[in-house]
């Protein structure tokens, strides 16, 4: 979906959009567009566009008056998914440790980081050497059940990677302290 201009008019604060990920700017303008046309059905057809919404959407009727309650109560804001799945309860540290490994390799795959990590784990539970140490854990943590620590999946690490526009500015901020 491009960010449709007439879309767009119904975002009151621009920069504070633009700074989101373009995976929940995307997801915020879905909702937001059936979001306008279950607010602009006439009488006795808002089920109906709503029914509709939820399957375009992948989710149900509940799901998107909750959306519509959210976004008349707060705007635009109301429809960023507020789960927080990003940290699965993942140490600060962790997170920070996985983050700079992308951040060091821009071409490190999450299911690769995935496969070292839990080799690392297994060495560290296996021989409890320093060496083998997790930042953000000062024991091997439980395994979770799937061969891996509880957060641990591709899927988690994969949310903990920079986005286009993080690593440009990262790089902008580089280039420019260099030029300093």
């Amino acid at each position: 979906m491009s960010e449709d201009p007439a879309l767009l008019k119904s975002i009151d604060n621009p920069e504070a959009f633009a700074e989101l990920s373009s995976k929940v700017r995307f997801s915020v303008l879905l909702r937001l567009s059936f979001i306008l046309e279950i607010e602009g059905a006439g009488k006795g057809k808002k089920g109906a566009t709503v029914a509709k919404a939820a399957k375009a959407m992948h989710t149900s009727g509940s799901a998107v008056n909750r959306y519509l309650a959210r976004y008349r109560a707060t705007g635009w804001r109301g429809l960023i998914d507020g789960r927080k799945r990003e940290d699965s309860g993942l140490p600060p540290a962790f997170r920070r440790h996985v983050e700079s490994v992308f951040l060091a390799d821009h071409s490190t795959k999450p299911a690769s980081l995935h496969k070292a990590l839990c080799k690392r784990w297994q060495k560290w539970r296996e021989t409890g050497a320093k060496k083998w140490r997790i930042p953000g854990y000062d024991v091997p943590p439980s395994d979770g059940g799937s061969g891996h620590p509880k957060g641990w999946s591709v899927d988690n690490l994969a949310r903990l990677m920079p986005t286009l526009v993080e690593l440009r500015r990262l790089k902008e901020k580089t280039a420019k302290e260099q030029t300093l």
